[in-house]
C-alpha cells in the first residue's frame, strides 16, 4: 500500500521507511543509559565491568558491523529487558511483566540478581560482532548461557536443553563447552534487496512465549520450507513491490510453523522488531497476505515508539480491561488490538486487489481474493465504529486513527465499484487449506455478506448471555 497523497500522516502511516530506524535508535539510547548507570553506580561488580568492556568493543566497531548486530531483533529485547530490570532495582520504573519473566528465567530472588545475570548475556553481542568482523574475542570468564539462544547479527544459534559455556571467538569460530548443544546455521532467503533469515530459535528466547510450535516442527523445518518463503517474496514483489521494499528495510527474521501447531496462526512480538511467525498454508499468495499483515504490525509498533501512546491512559481507566467486538476474531479484543487490525488489513486489501486485477493466479486463489475484496471493507467499517465509539485517543493516536479511517473510506469506495456485490465466502482450515466457509448455525455454505453478519450475530448473542462483548449501535444494521 503506497499513497501519493502528500498528507504527512498518510505518508507516516504507509510510506515512511525512516520510521523503521526509530526502534534501533531508541535501543541505542537505552544502551547508552545503561552504560552510564552501570559505570556511575559501579553496578554488578565483575558483571558490570565485563559489560563495560563489551560496550567499548561495540562502540569502537566498524559502523556496518555494529549496525548489523544492533539491528538484530534480539538486541531490542535484550536492551529493553536490561533497562527494565535495572529500573526496577533502582526504583525508577515499576516492575514490568518482562522484568518479572526474566527474574523467573534466571531463577533470581531480586531484580538486582537478574540484572547482573542479564548483563552477562551482553557477551553474545560481542560474539556476534567478532564473528562478523573476523576478530578474536576472549571472554574474561566463560559465559553460562541457557539454551536455545541465537548469536545476534549472524545466522547462528545454539540449540538444545540446559546450558552451554562460551569462551570466545577465534578464527571465525565459537569456542564452546557443553555436551547437549547443537550449533545451527539458519537458511537465508533473498529477493532483490530483501534478505530474511529463517531463524526460528529467535522466538524461543525468554519472555517471548511463541517458540514451542517451532520446536515441535523440528530443526529441519525452516530449511525444508525456505523454497516456500522464496515463493512468498516473489508474490509480494509481483503484486506489492512497495511492501517488498519495506520488508527489505525492516524485516530480518521470519519463521514458518505448521498451521495446526500452537494456539496462534501468525504473530509479531512488540519486543522483537523486524521479526514474525507465519503459518504454512497451501497457497503461497495467502501466505504473502499474512507477511504483509505482520510487516504492518511491525510498522505500527515503530509508530508507537516514535509518537508515544496511542490511547489516553487517564481517560481509558474505565475500559482498560474491557474487551470489544473484533470482526476478525472469535474472541473479544482490547482496543489496542482492534486498532492494529484496522491498520494491518488495509495493505492486505490492496494486495488482493492487484492479484485480482492481474487475473493470473489459480482459480481458487482468485476466489479467495474476491472474498477478501468484499469482506475486508465491511470488517474495517465495523472496527472503525467500535474504535470511534469507545477509543479515547491521545492527540497522536487520534491523528493516526483519522488517517486509518481515511484509508478505510477509500477502500470502501473502491470496493463499491467491484462486481458482483456478494460472493461465496472462503476460509482457511486447520491444516492450511482454502475451503468454503459454512455457517455455524446451519452448516450450509455462506456468502461473504452472510458470513460477516453471522459473526456479528454470534457476538451479540454472547453479549446478551452475559459475555463481556461491547458492540456499538452502528453495527446493529449489519447484524440484521
Amino acid at each position: 500500500m503506497s499513497y501519493s497523497n502528500p498528507d504527512p500522516i498518510d505518508q507516516l502511516l504507509w510510506n515512511d521507511q525512516e520510521l523503521f530506524a526509530v526502534r534501533h535508535e531508541k535501543s541505542a539510547d537505552y544502551l547508552a543509559a545503561i552504560r552510564e548507570l552501570v559505570a556511575d553506580e559501579q553496578f554488578g561488580k565483575s558483571s558490570g565491568e565485563e559489560f563495560l568492556r563489551v560496550y567499548e568493543y561495540l562502540a569502537s566497531a566498524d559502523p556496518a558491523d555494529f549496525t548489523a548486530v544492533w539491528s538484530d531483533p534480539a538486541a531490542y529485547l535484550w536492551v529493553r529487558t536490561a533497562y527494565q530490570l535495572l529500573g526496577a532495582h533502582f526504583g525508577s520504573l515499576e516492575p514490568s511483566p518482562m522484568a518479572r519473566a526474566y527474574c523467573d528465567h534466571y531463577q533470581s530472588a531480586t531484580f538486582a540478581e537478574a540484572a547482573e545475570l542479564h548483563l552477562d548475556q551482553f557477551e553474545l553481542f560481542a560474539a556476534g560482532l567478532a564473528l562478523r568482523a573476523g576478530d578474536h574475542w576472549r571472554f574474561d570468564r566463560p559465559l553460562h548461557c541457557s539454551l536455545p539462544t541465537t548469536i545476534p547479527g549472524t545466522r547462528l544459534a545454539l540449540d538444545g536443553e540446559g546450558f552451554v559455556r562460551l569462551r570466545g571467538v577465534s578464527q571465525g569460530g565459537i569456542e564452546l563447552e557443553g555436551d547437549t548443544f547443537t550449533l545451527r546455521e539458519c537458511p537465508v532467503v533473498r529477493r532483490g534487496d530483501c534478505a530474511i533469515r529463517m531463524q526460528a530459535l529467535l522466538f524461543c528466547l525468554p519472555g517471548i512465549g511463541y517458540g514451542q510450535p517451532l520446536r515441535e516442527a523440528g530443526p529441519r523445518y525452516q530449511v525444508d520450507q525456505a523454497g516456500r518463503l522464496e515463493e512468498v517474496l516473489s508474490a509480494i514483489e509481483s503484486y506489492a513491490p512497495h511492501q517488498l521494499e519495506q520488508l527489505a528495510a525492516h524485516v530480518q527474521v521470519a519463521a514458518f510453523k505448521p498451521a495446526h501447531l500452537g494456539d496462534y496462526s501468525n504473530v509479531s512480538h512488540s519486543e522483537l522488531p523486524g521479526a514474525y511467525i507465519v503459518s504454512m498454508l497451501d497457497d503461497p499468495l495467502i501466505m504473502a497476505d499474512r507477511c504483509i499483515h505482520e510487516l504492518h504490525h511491525n510498522r505500527l509498533f515503530c509508530l508507537e515508539e516514535k509518537g508515544g501512546a496511542l490511547f489516553d491512559e487517564e481517560r481509558q481507566d474505565s475500559i482498560r480491561d474491557a474487551r470489544f467486538y473484533s470482526p476478525w476474531r472469535d474472541e473479544p479484543r482490547p482496543l489496542h488490538g482492534l486498532l492494529h487490525a484496522l491498520y494491518v488489513f488495509q495493505p492486505v486489501w490492496h494486495f488482493w486487489r492487484r492479484v485480482q486485477e492481474a487475473g493470473s493466479a489459480p482459480e481458487l486463489t482468485l476466489s479467495f481474493a474476491e472474498d477478501q475484496l468484499q469482506r475486508i471493507p465491511q470488517q474495517l467499517e465495523l472496527a472503525a465504529a467500535v474504535l470511534r465509539r469507545h477509543g479515547a485517543f491521545t492527540e497522536f493516536g487520534q491523528a493516526l486513527f483519522d488517517g486509518m479511517c481515511r484509508g478505510a473510506k477509500e477502500i470502501a469506495a473502491l470496493a463499491s465499484e467491484l462486481a458482483p456485490k456478494d460472493l461465496p465466502a472462503w476460509t482457511i482450515n486447520e491444516r492450511g487449506g482454502t475451503v468454503r466457509q459454512c455457517s455455524r448455525e446451519t452448516r450450509l455454505p455462506l456468502m461473504v455478506g452472510e458470513a460477516v453478519a453471522e459473526h456479528v450475530r454470534r457476538y451479540e448473542r454472547s453479549r446478551k448471555n452475559g459475555f463481556p462483548v461491547q458492540l456499538p449501535a452502528e453495527v446493529e444494521p449489519v447484524a440484521a
